[in-house]
């Protein structure tokens, strides 16, 4: 394949989750054994073994060994923050993590056919990828939520090298800015909080960029050897995306719409456009054949959450109900009329947190950044470099899965619910601002700086603290043990923690818990390096490009 080096790593890397995540499912259709599960990793071993010269290949090319540089930097930052975590808190959230634990262990056959996931969703309720990946490895290392958990923070961490890849489609020269772009990874609450939370929605957001990415680069170059294949690995990747989150479906749906639109228009091959479709249809059918086959057709589309939630809605609230949410998914709460239920009177370390939360997490541009999201929208509606290639894909593509995604989720979120669907926007918006980051004007660079600060501070620094506690216990009547909703740590999280120990789970911050403070004075001290750099970098560019206008002056 004549692809760039970024382009086979990210393909390499897609193409290996594709590859764990059929051989899971067939060892669990098998009922497998577990010595069948080292038999697949010795075949796997061995064809790492045989690419051991694509590997050497990509350190020493000096592009790809600066990416992967880059993500080691980014997944030791996060395993920072998760090696805190003893409690999972924040927000409204909760459940959704054990929800996710108990489908591993349904692919390692520990869950009956007819079990419920929080006592409500069937299995066919959410796509099975990720799951999968994560029942491979946690069938050969032990099956043990630390394990589990990291696995889920390697694949979530690794939306961040298709973000690299992103960075040359906005900006010739972008992938000279791969470390801001880390920094920016690690100053990001929302980012940060979806890979070290057990879900699937980060991964999901990566592999729908990556599929972008093979996208517009097969457009781009169309005529030249490699466009049908990266246009195959664009269905595939969407159509992995799929399967990993529902949520990747209004993403795969645009691209496949702007496709047909210009193989209509005659710009494309059929040839191609049917070896992409099929390719896609194929991956997509693994799952959706045996899910029909096991619970039938009905069952299949509609038990998951957003047909349920559907249901419920009369027709007449439909568009109301669009038209709020298209609201506050995108505008914070602060400047709106929300329910106060959640920010109690009385003010303290975790009203605080919950606040930033719901603003960080539930939005739109708060997920790009509290100032992030403000310069990435006045990028985007100002492009003149970087876009405009590609201007008018980029209008439709952000409009149509904006809203789409927004109808997709049909609930009355009081503080927003973007979340759920337009990580891959925020992924996107985050890359823009990483690449333009350096032509911004001063002030606007400023801004971003004290954004993230901001962002760290009550975001990241605040969000684990509050998470590296444990809620006070007592024993009840009956002899069980039970939580205490303490409201400095929150109440939703008092759920959480009693799911914890009714599982008898153990976190990484319950091995850690004697140096949580050393790993807090750590993630302050590299936050302010992080910034640091930043400027340095600009102040550093800045002067080059005045002693560059002083030469051509002179």
């Amino acid at each position: 394949m004549r692809w760039s080096p970024l382009e086979k790593l990210c393909g390499s890397l897609a193409g290996s989750l594709i590859l764990i995540y059929l051989a899971s499912f067939a060892l669990f259709c098998l009922h497998a054994p577990r010595e069948a599960y080292f038999g697949f990793s010795a075949v796997f071993t061995l064809m790492g073994i045989l690419s051991l010269g694509q590997l050497a290949a990509f350190f020493r090319h000096r592009l790809t060994r600066r990416v992967i540089l880059a993500y080691l930097v980014v997944a030791v930052w996060e395993f920072g923050h998760l090696a805190m975590v003893r409690s999972f808190s924040g927000g409204v959230w909760s459940g959704d993590w054990r929800e996710h634990y108990d489908r591993m262990c349904y692919f390692l056959n520990l869950r009956p056919r007819n079990f419920l996931f929080l006592g409500i969703y069937q299995l066919s309720a959410r796509p099975p990828m990720m799951n999968l990946i994560c029942a491979f490895f946690c069938r050969q290392v032990g099956l043990s939520f630390e394990a589990y958990s990291l696995c889920c923070l390697f694949l979530n961490g690794l939306a961040f090298i298709p973000c690299c890849l992103l960075l040359r489609l906005f900006r010739a020269r972008g992938l000279r800015n791969v470390f801001p772009l880390a920094i920016l990874f690690m100053l990001n609450p929302s980012i940060v909080e979806n890979a070290t939370y057990t879900v699937t929605k980060a991964l999901t957001a990566g592999l729908v960029v990556m599929g972008v990415c093979f996208y517009l680069r097969a457009l781009r170059e169309k005529t030249a050897v490699g466009g049908p294949s990266r246009m195959i690995a664009a269905a595939l990747c969407l159509a992995s995306g799929v399967l990993t989150h529902y949520s990747a479906g209004p993403y795969a749906v645009a691209v496949a719409i702007h496709y047909l639109w210009t193989l209509i228009r005659g710009r494309l091959r059929f040839r191609e456009a049917i070896l992409a479709g099929g390719a896609g249809a194929i991956l997509l059918a693994t799952w959706f054949s045996w899910s029909i086959v096991t619970y039938g057709l009905h069952t299949s589309f509609l038990s998951n959450s957003t047909a349920i939630n559907m249901a419920t809605v009369p027709p007449r609230d439909s568009v109301r109900l669009f038209l709020y949410k298209i609201f506050v998914n995108f505008v914070p709460h602060p400047l709106h009329r929300a329910n106060a239920r959640l920010f109690p009177p009385g003010w303290n370390r975790n009203n605080l947190r919950d606040y930033f939360f719901m603003m960080s997490q539930q939005t739109l541009p708060m997920m790009i950044g509290s100032t992030g999201g403000i310069v990435a929208i006045g990028l985007f509606l100002t492009a003149k470099k970087g876009l405009h290639r590609e201007k008018q894909f980029w209008s439709y593509f952000v409009i149509f899965t904006y809203i789409i995604g927004t109808l997709s989720d049909p609930e009355w979120p009081v503080y927003g619910s973007a979340f759920a669907t337009a990580q891959p926007l925020a992924l996107m918006g985050v890359v823009l601002v990483a690449a333009r980051l350096f032509d911004l004007p001063a002030p606007l660079f400023w801004l971003v700086i004290a954004g993230s600060a901001i962002d760290y501070a009550w975001g990241i620094f605040l969000q684990f603290y509050q998470e590296s506690f444990t809620y006070p216990t007592f024993t009840d009547t009956q002899g069980n043990v039970a939580v205490y909703p303490d409201p400095s740590l929150g109440i939703n999280g008092a759920v959480d923690y009693q799911q914890k120990l009714n599982y008898h789970f153990t976190f990484w911050g319950d091995h850690l818990a004697g140096i949580a403070s050393l790993l807090e004075v750590a993630s302050v001290l590299i936050a302010l390096a992080a910034l640091w750099i930043l400027i340095r970098l600009r102040r550093t560019r800045d002067r080059k490009s005045k002693e560059l206008t002083h030469l051509v002056g002179s």
